[in-house]
């Protein structure tokens, strides 16, 4: 528990959006920690809707059809927010495009509005081409993936020969609606085979999602376990303020996707604590950050990606011992207490993406993958949602699914 202090600190701002996954674990923890939240939830209907008090909750208009207006909208709910409760603290987006609103809108957001940024970019680190192209030109570079930005479906052959033939595109600045276009994962593949490119139209049905894409040479898992992620606080005056490492072991779909099976490993630890500290003191970060890396073909590893905002699998670490979303509502709010750095090793699951995963043969035969899911489901130490002790939520997101899955079948 927090001290007597913390009893009457200012409410934590949940800016919700999505499968609202992340806002289920903001909700666990910051109430753990008898930290008061508000949630501002983007659309109707939202998962927490009565499930907390009223005056803890509003929903606006989403996604944002004029944008001055939605900025009105979000202005008068923090306006209330901060009339029942004096000052706020921090606010927290759950997902890419919320964080982008947000950045947009700061310039006329009130004064005391602070999250999770890049203080050094404009975009915070959420636009992946100004991130790459800036750290380019410091010396945390080599540090990166080796990265191009293209602006024309005409240049996807000069960056992927430069780039050694075989690369992955992201859009570099998600859109707020988060239509990503019908795109089957978060990147599209591309391989140079004789003088065409694999996946150039894959790229250009969705080339309308972004202004930018950034063009990356495919990186390889370390060590063949997956995809390694440093999870984060740092502050621009006292650096690493909490971090833990884990490993990304499933994604669904498997190439491109979103992780549905994680576990924390402190193996890497030291090494991705000394790289982090140079990248995120050059970016001038101050929050809660999620950083991605894979090896390169020297086995060296590299920055594939930076996340500024909570991800889905930031209720892991709190639940192990390292309260991260804590920690970063502390730092940007200006209380400056210590977190204890012990953490104990777990992992994290979201049962659905699991399962769907283990179906889609992707990782060996169905029914061996879908027994394996089965076990790691009953054995982990975070299943996200279903462990909510909120009472109400785990039958309502149940709903939820249902709903999506009865069109599927009365289709079938």
């Amino acid at each position: 528990m927090l001290d007597d202090a913390d009893s009457v600190a200012p409410p934590a701002i949940i800016f919700s959006g999505g499968s609202e996954t992340v806002t289920s674990a903001l909700v666990d923890e910051f109430a753990h920690y008898s930290i008061p939240f508000r949630i501002v939830h983007q659309g109707a209907k939202g998962l927490f809707k009565g499930l907390v008090p009223d005056d803890c909750y509003r929903e606006m208009r989403w996604p944002p059809t004029r944008f001055d207006e939605s900025v009105a909208e979000l202005r008068g709910i923090l306006g209330e927010f901060r009339a029942e409760a004096g000052d706020l603290g921090p606010i927290f987006p759950t997902e890419d495009g919320g964080l982008r609103f947000l950045l947009q809108a700061c310039p006329q957001l009130p004064h005391y509005v602070s999250m999770s940024r890049a203080n050094a970019l404009s975009w915070g680190g959420l636009d992946k081409a100004e991130l790459f192209e800036y750290l380019s030109m410091s010396p945390a570079a080599s540090l990166c993936a080796e990265t191009m930005t293209i602006v024309r479906i005409d240049q996807i052959e000069q960056a992927v020969s430069e780039l050694g033939g075989d690369c992955i595109a992201k859009p570099s600045l998600k859109p707020c609606s988060m239509d990503l276009g019908g795109m089957r994962g978060k990147t599209v593949g591309l391989r140079q085979v004789g003088g065409a490119v694999e996946g150039r139209d894959d790229l250009a049905a969705s080339w309308s999602v972004a202004e930018r894409w950034v063009v990356q040479q495919r990186l390889r898992a370390v060590d063949g376990h997956g995809e390694v992620v440093w999870y984060g606080c740092h502050s621009r005056t006292r650096g690493i303020v909490a971090s833990c490492t884990a490993i990304e072991k499933w994604k669904q779909p498997r190439s491109g996707g979103t992780a549905c099976w994680v576990t924390l490993d402190g193996h890497w630890k030291s090494e991705l604590d000394r790289m982090a500290a140079s990248i995120l003191g050059v970016l001038e970060f101050d929050g809660l950050v999620e950083m991605a890396y894979l090896q390169d073909r020297r086995g060296e590893l590299r920055l594939l990606e930076l996340n500024p905002r909570p991800w889905l699998q930031v209720g892991l670490p709190g639940r192990c011992g390292l309260p991260l979303a804590v920690a970063s509502y502390r730092c940007l709010s200006g209380r400056g207490e210590e977190l204890a750095q012990t953490v104990s090793m777990g992992s994290w699951v979201s049962p659905e993406r699991l399962l769907l995963s283990a179906l889609s043969g992707e990782h060996g035969y169905r029914l061996p993958a879908l027994f394996r899911a089965m076990t790691l489901i009953v054995r982990a130490d975070v299943r996200a949602v279903w462990d909510s002790p909120l009472p109400g939520l785990r039958s309502r997101w149940l709903r939820r699914h249902a709903r999506k899955l009865k069109p599927r079948f009365l289709s079938v």
